[in-house]
């Protein structure tokens, strides 16, 4: 439920898009495909968990300078309008609309 916000990210290719709303909508269906199933529609076929820490999408990068910075390392300033209307946005949509569970240690 990363969304891709820096182009030159290795990873973006795993994302649906920048779009809040549609990587909500994207993950809201990816979890109902491995929990639902037409054949069976009284138990979840595989229990998602969605475990991302919210706009925590930096897995690490070197500056030309040498320095490194990594998730555990780097201070980043986020809005609470953009908190809440782009980076929350997709996980509280897949909470509330599928059987997914939730890593309390992962959200914010």
């Amino acid at each position: 439920m990363n969304l891709a916000r820096e182009p030159r990210w290795g990873r973006n290719i795993e994302t649906p898009g920048e779009d809040p709303y549609m990587s909500g909508e994207y993950a809201e269906w990816y979890v109902k495909g491995m929990e639902q199933s037409p054949e069976d529609p009284y138990h979840i076929q595989a229990s998602a968990c969605c475990k991302h820490y919210v706009a925590n999408s930096m897995d690490g990068t070197t500056a030309k300078n040498g320095e490194h910075h990594d998730r555990n390392h780097v201070d980043s300033t986020i809005t609470m309008q953009d908190l809440v209307d782009s980076y929350m946005l997709p996980s509280v949509d897949v909470l509330l609309t599928s059987r997914a569970s939730s890593n309390s240690l992962y959200t914010t």
